[in-house]
């Protein structure tokens, strides 16, 4: 008799924001997200976010870049569901100060299965990835008015500008690569089909 195979996993992530926060593990479970953390079940340290949210209560997912100092490969899967409720998974682990473990791995996948048991639970639901047009516009139109400015600057004094001008220059050029990755992968566009690689 041939062995039964073992059902596939449902799809898991486990993270940690950073030294305040509480270790969470997140499911793709059959009809709602699950939520398991290490927090009391009750008093002040207890987890405040809900331990279940029905697929058909969500009502936007989205994924974005969002790189920090040290935590420079982290996306967020925010979620917004009735009731007010707004929650933010990173794909990334905190382990100690200035130590993020990426654990992509599991976060692409987990959340490539969540986007497609909302979209089935919820057609009207909103599935993005990247930022809204007006964040996008106002994150990204401030360092390139500056940078406008100081190519302006320098076409203006011919040149003969100063140490500190040169410094900050410097310092904007230096940033235009991340500052490029974070553009692209925030470029707001809505998601036609779940993907098990990230979309941003």
């Amino acid at each position: 008799m041939a062995e039964t195979e073992a059902a596939d996993p449902l799809p898991t992530h486990e993270a940690r924001h950073g030294v305040h926060d509480i270790v969470r593990r997140w499911t793709v479970g059959p009809d709602a997200l699950l939520r398991v953390s290490d927090a009391p079940g009750t008093g002040p340290k207890r987890d405040h976010l809900p331990a279940r949210i029905p697929y058909a209560e969500v009502e936007s997912l989205e994924v974005i870049f969002d790189p920090t100092r040290f935590d420079r490969t982290r996306h967020r899967c925010i979620i917004h569901a009735k009731g007010g409720w707004k929650i933010s998974i990173p794909s990334t682990f905190y382990r100690g100060f200035a130590d993020f473990e990426d654990r992509g791995a599991s976060f692409y996948p987990f959340v490539a299965a969540l986007a497609g048991k909302v979209r089935e639970a919820t057609p009207r639901a909103r599935i993005r990835a990247g930022l809204t047009w007006p964040a996008f516009l106002l994150q990204f139109g401030g360092p390139a008015t500056v940078f406008l400015l100081m190519l302006l600057v320098l076409d203006m004094t011919g040149g003969a500008t100063t140490t500190s001008f040169w410094l900050k220059g410097a310092a904007i050029i230096g940033s235009l690569g991340l500052l490029c990755r974070y553009a692209i992968r925030n470029l707001p566009r809505s998601v036609k089909e779940p993907r098990s690689e990230p979309d941003v």
